[in-house]
């Protein structure tokens, strides 16, 4: 009787973990943009860079609203830039974060002179 209970506990606590595993894995990405650039990612991992970049094309910018999708949909932009091989443009957050730290780093050094 006591085995009986113990696989019983088993059997529960295996549904449990199985159901917060499927809650998790459907809140990771239940947006279509972030499905999309999913998909996108699986047809440029496959070669398919024709296929991709239609996918791709097809996502609404606009559409994207957190900062985990939108790093992720312009490292796809790059991504399928950089496989058709066009010039990629220093633009954006990442480059205008180098460029400030740069010029405080350039106006650091000239108080450094005037002392």
């Amino acid at each position: 009787m006591k085995h009986i209970k113990t696989i019983m506990n088993i059997q529960r606590t295996i549904k449990y973990i199985f159901i917060i595993i499927v809650i998790c894995c459907y809140a990771g990405c239940q947006n279509k943009p972030c499905h999309n650039l999913q998909l996108v990612e699986e047809l440029l991992d496959r070669d398919l860079l024709d296929s991709a970049s239609n996918i791709f094309n097809s996502i609404d910018p606009t559409s994207i609203k957190s900062t985990s999708d939108s790093a992720y949909y312009n490292l796809m932009k790059t991504e399928i830039m950089w496989q058709k091989e066009e010039k990629i443009k220093k633009t954006g957050p990442v480059y205008d974060v180098e460029a400030a730290y740069r010029q405080l780093e350039q106006e650091m050094e000239e108080k450094e002179t005037e002392i």
